[in-house]
Formats: structure tokens, sequence, C-alpha cells
């Protein structure tokens, strides 16, 4: 009998213990936002993956990416994380800078939506994009960087291609046919706009 009593005393214990880990567990499973997630369909089945931000550069004006940025590259993973069709060099300022506005919509397409657009990003960063449908997009990024030599190292990080080269004077990087074509320009006031075209 004092067994019995024991047992019934002891019972609302363990049913607080067991509620409160499966709510621990609950707020684990919980815990990432719709802001840190996007979904992707592989073999017909919705796939959940989580897309850090990185933080803002440190005041250079085109900072290294991340080293598991830089592995999603290595390993063409990016292309499956990503939104279809975005550029890198968009997803690299999405999760390694702070926009500054929302998308500004400067052009729509009745049957494809906006076709040109741009964003401001921290350190005076803007991404503007054209497409073209059924053919390719313009893309551009405009900066200010004091230091040329950081900002190649690191952009190239993003777009190296060895079927890619560069013309006589350094100011355009592509291919002799398809893919996407970069052409540099640096301003005497350390403005950097590099314009480029990927399509046919």
């Amino acid at each position: 009998m004092d067994r019995v009593k024991s047992i019934i005393f002891l019972l609302p214990f363990f049913v607080f213990a067991c509620g409160s880990e499966s709510n621990e567990d609950s707020t684990k499973e919980t815990n990432t936002t719709e802001e840190d997630t996007i979904v992707i369909v592989e073999d017909e089945e919705e796939v959940k993956i989580e897309i850090p931000h990185f933080g803002s550069n440190d005041g250079m004006c085109f900072e290294k990416p991340n080293d598991r940025f830089i592995q999603w590259i290595e390993n063409d993973s990016i292309y499956h994380i990503f939104p279809v069709g975005e550029n890198i060099i968009y997803s690299y300022l999405t999760t390694h800078c702070d926009s500054i506005a929302p998308k500004k919509i400067i052009k729509t397409d009745p049957d494809w939506g906006p076709t040109e657009w741009e964003q401001t990003f921290t350190n005076g960063m803007t991404f503007g994009q054209q497409s073209h449908p059924e053919a390719g997009s313009d893309y551009y990024l405009k900066t200010r960087c004091e230091d040329k030599s950081a900002f190649l190292k690191n952009f190239m990080i993003l777009i190296e291609d060895p079927e890619n080269f560069w013309n006589e004077d350094s100011t355009t990087y592509g291919p002799d046919g398809a893919g996407c074509g970069y052409n540099f320009k640096w301003s005497e006031d350390s403005t950097i706009i590099v314009d480029w075209y990927c399509g046919c």
C-alpha cells in the first residue's frame, strides 16, 4: 500500500519532466524562422535548407566570401541552395552584407514579371539586373573601393571559370562563346563598376 502511495505521489513529477522535455524539443524544432530558410524541390519532395547570414563586412568594399560559401561554390551545391536563376554575386551580397532598401523594380513585363531592378547594400554597393526572357541577363555591381587588387582577389573567387580568360588590358574577363562575360571599369574617385552578361 505504501508503495502504491509513493508511485501516486511521484507520478506528477514524471509527467512534468516529460512535458518539459517535449516542450524543449518542440522549441528547438521551431527555432528556425521562414526568413532563415528557403524551400527547394528535390525528387518531388520539398526540402528546407537554412541560409545563414555571414554578417556585414568589416568596412571592406568587397570582403572575402565566407569559407562555407566558398565550399558551396566548389562542390556546385550553391545552385541547389539558392533560388533557380539567382546570380551568384547577388547570393553573396544577401548573405554577407545588409541591404539598405528592398529591390527597386524599374521595369516589369506582363508575362515575365519584373525584368529590371536594383538593390543597394552596405558600403554603397548597388547591384542591378536586367533580364531578357529566353535569352539571358545583364547585371552590374557598383561600389567604391580604394584597394583594386583586394576587390579583384575576392570578386574572382565568385566568378572564376576555366573557360574564361582576360583580355590584354585586364578590363574584360569571359569566354569565347556562351557563358558570362565581365567588364571592369575603374574611375578616378575609386568607384568600381562591373557589368556582365550571362547567356548565349
